[in-house]
């Protein structure tokens, strides 16, 4: 899947939870700085990390919005499918 992670162990429960902290995080940054000016670095500290460990995640900042429109996407079918 596009945009997951980069590490071992990905599709622990943790590192789901630590990447929707992430989208959550870049999706607030993005929203209120826009894309250009949302960093990294400002993305860690929405989300209440290192910018280091966010790395560990996703590559860079296209890999996350790549991950926000997936996410947004599968929830879109899903609900479609049941009978939205």
């Amino acid at each position: 899947m596009i945009g997951h992670t980069v590490c071992a162990g990905r599709d622990t429960p943790r590192a789901e939870v630590q990447r929707e902290r992430i989208l959550c995080a870049a999706q607030k940054c993005f929203i209120e700085h826009g894309y250009h000016a949302a960093s990294m670095a400002n993305i860690a500290e929405a989300a209440q990390m290192s910018a280091g460990l966010m790395y560990r995640y996703f590559e860079n900042k296209s890999a996350i919005v790549r991950a926000i429109v997936e996410r947004r996407l599968r929830r879109s079918r899903r609900h479609a499918m049941l009978g939205g």
